[in-house]
């Protein structure tokens, strides 16, 4: 294939990428998604779930010229905030907050994924992303062979892209200097308007395969449906709530784009099959729900449980007595031969209802605990919370030791406890 043919095949017009391309990124994220629903997961952190990189292979398909760039990669990160993104940046890290174009220096996308978005928009999501990746690679490409103009793929017609923006949405001058830095709807944005047309089709065909075959409509009829919920005023409340918002979004703002999006959307769904099995997708949402159910239960009985020791344990741990420790006897919950009274101290320091008191008798200091119940599950709910934060790799080794060392001689000194009740005890406050 000549560059010229490849140039016009890929700078215009809606195009497609093999699921296969992509599928150990799907199959990432619907493994990733059963640890988050099977565990309860509500926060996302890099030490959860580190970002992970995907080699993409083009080999047989339209794109495959695109490897003449160099080895293609995605990194993949998640979070809780319904969130999806492409970025041709990095995205940063408390170790590392540069942003670095992984792009332009080492052929990586970077795709945002979210846990808090249905089964069905990730699986669709993750080509939306990929359609970005794509496009941008091609710009790349283009640069590289020093073609007259070097826009992204994936772009309509010229006449049908509005003057004063450029691609990513942001309002230029004539130069094409950007003026604001701020960027328009995203759905108005050039980038967006291929990607998003294909999210839309996706989710039309979702809704439509989703009934069972013996009540499914003509794809015609179907389709002649959508179009008369986007001329309805209350067709934001119909299945089609988000493919009408986008579709009347771009009808309003740029009517040339409206006609390909209904032509182009017409011929995807009544003449295409989908690029995903409709069977499968229920059966993954389902093994997540059954997921999230059992672990429901499981925090429930957990909660029970905790709640019913609580007032016995409230009796034994009564606070009428404390818990003090000589401060140079700090290093005995340490298991560092070289930092014992540097991490002992740090922890010490920073745990609530510790206090560090000196004697007024012979000036020797001591740091004095609580032992009220309440406070020791404040206590080593504290040096969890150390213990996940903590950028010290052989610091984070010691928390568990420091927190068994600790609970115990506190449990040896104020309260005699039977040896069922210590075990209740060590499982509610030390860290796993």
């Amino acid at each position: 294939m000549t560059f010229d043919r490849l140039y016009t095949l890929l700078t215009e017009g809606l195009f497609h990428i093999p699921r296969h391309v992509y599928q150990d990124i799907l199959d990432y994220y619907n493994e990733s998604a059963k640890k988050v629903a099977e565990n309860d997961i509500k926060r996302i952190t890099d030490k959860t779930f580190p970002p992970k990189k995907f080699k993409i292979d083009l080999t047989g398909t339209r794109f495959e010229k695109l490897h003449e760039l160099g080895d293609l990669y995605i990194v993949v990160t998640f979070s809780m905030k319904f969130d999806v993104y492409f970025h041709t940046h990095n995205k940063p890290t408390k170790n590392n907050k540069v942003m670095k174009n992984t792009l332009f220096i080492s052929n990586t996308g970077n795709i945002n994924l979210d846990f808090s978005a249905p089964t069905q928009t990730n699986i669709h999501y993750i080509e939306h992303e990929m359609l970005h990746f794509i496009q941008y690679l091609i710009q790349k490409y283009k640069k590289l062979k020093k073609y007259k103009t070097s826009d992204i793929g994936g772009l309509p017609p010229k006449d049908v892209v509005p003057t004063g923006l450029n691609v990513d949405g942001e309002k230029v001058d004539a130069q094409g200097v950007p003026l604001t830095g701020r960027q328009v709807y995203h759905t108005n944005r050039p980038v967006e308007f291929y990607p998003d047309l294909l999210s839309c089709i996706r989710q039309l065909q979702y809704e439509y395969y989703k009934h069972p075959r013996e009540r499914r409509p003509s794809k015609e009829d179907y389709f002649n449906n959508f179009v008369k919920a986007l001329k309805t005023p209350n067709s934001m409340l119909s299945v089609f709530a988000h493919i009408s918002k986008i579709f009347n979004i771009v009808k309003r703002n740029n009517p040339k784009l409206y006609k390909i999006y209904l032509k182009t959307a017409y011929n995807e769904f009544v003449n295409n099959e989908p690029n995903f099995d409709i069977d499968n997708i229920k059966q993954q949402q389902k093994e997540l729900e059954e997921l999230r159910e059992i672990s429901k239960e499981k925090k429930k009985i957990a909660d029970s449980i905790a709640h019913s020791n609580m007032s016995k344990l409230e009796l034994l741990f009564n606070g009428k007595r404390s818990f003090t420790v000589d401060y140079y006897d700090r290093s005995k919950y340490s298991n560092m031969d070289d930092e014992n009274y540097a991490f002992s101290e740090e922890v010490f320091e920073r745990l609530p209802y510790t206090k560090r008191r000196e004697s007024k008798k012979d000036g020797s200091e001591k740091y004095v605990i609580s032992t009220k119940w309440k406070h020791l599950v404040k206590i080593f709910e504290k040096i969890k919370e150390l213990k996940i934060v903590e950028k010290n790799k052989e610091w984070e080794k010691n928390y568990n030791f420091f927190a068994y060392n600790l609970l115990d001689d506190i449990i040896k000194h104020t309260v005699n406890l039977l040896d069922s009740t210590r075990k209740e005890v060590e499982e509610l406050l030390l860290p796993k």
